[in-house]
């Protein structure tokens, strides 16, 4: 008799919303970190040109496939910002692939010579990844604070910070002794009412 008691109180009753808000939020952490996370896809680089010593092609083999896939990766990611996608495993998942490429490039150009051929591009570079960075955090900060006009903003900056990122890609492949043309523009920009 207790146990239909307990039955039909039970019956009758919502979920917790509490609880139902932590197990949605727990399955979007669990497909966030499992399904979504695809790393960054790196093509090899063509051999250079120019002669180059054991130190600087190795320098260039390491440093230009990455630069190459964080122009592809930041332009994915501005065309998003672009259309104001709302698919946020698809932008945190962009943004985690450009700061880990970031973060290789880092430690690789902290623990080597940087070849003095490639001086200038790492110097280009070090400024298109503090403003990759600042536009991240800026659009991170502006989510979680519902500022969409701060979203805005960061998504217009991070549009030049991977141009920025482009011209350091071309100057390092010129340094390689590559003939490139001038980078190719992503038109990442919002109306003037939208800054």
């Amino acid at each position: 008799m207790a146990v239909a008691r307990l039955g039909s109180r039970t019956r009758g009753r919502r979920p917790d919303p509490v609880i139902v808000v932590a197990v949605l939020v727990g399955m979007w952490v669990a497909v966030a970190a499992v399904g979504w996370s695809r790393p960054a896809t790196l093509e090899p680089a063509a051999p250079a040109p120019a002669a180059l010593t054991a130190a600087e092609a190795d320098f260039y083999d390491y440093v230009a496939p990455r630069l190459a896939a964080l122009v592809r990766e930041g332009r994915e990611l501005a065309a998003l910002g672009d259309r104001r996608s709302r698919n946020l495993l698809a932008i945190q998942g962009g943004q985690r692939r450009v700061e880990a490429l970031l973060d290789e490039v880092d430690a690789y150009g902290t623990a080597t010579v940087v070849p003095p051929r490639f001086a200038a591009a790492l110097t280009a570079y070090d400024g298109a990844a503090t403003d990759l960075r600042a536009s991240i955090a800026a659009a991170r900060q502006g989510v979680v604070g519902f500022d969409w006009a701060a979203v805005g903003r960061a998504t217009v900056a991070f549009g030049a910070a991977v141009e920025a990122m482009s011209r350091a890609a071309a100057l390092l492949d010129t340094g390689a002794g590559f003939d490139v043309g001038p980078p190719v523009a992503t038109g990442t920009a919002l109306p003037a009412g939208d800054r």
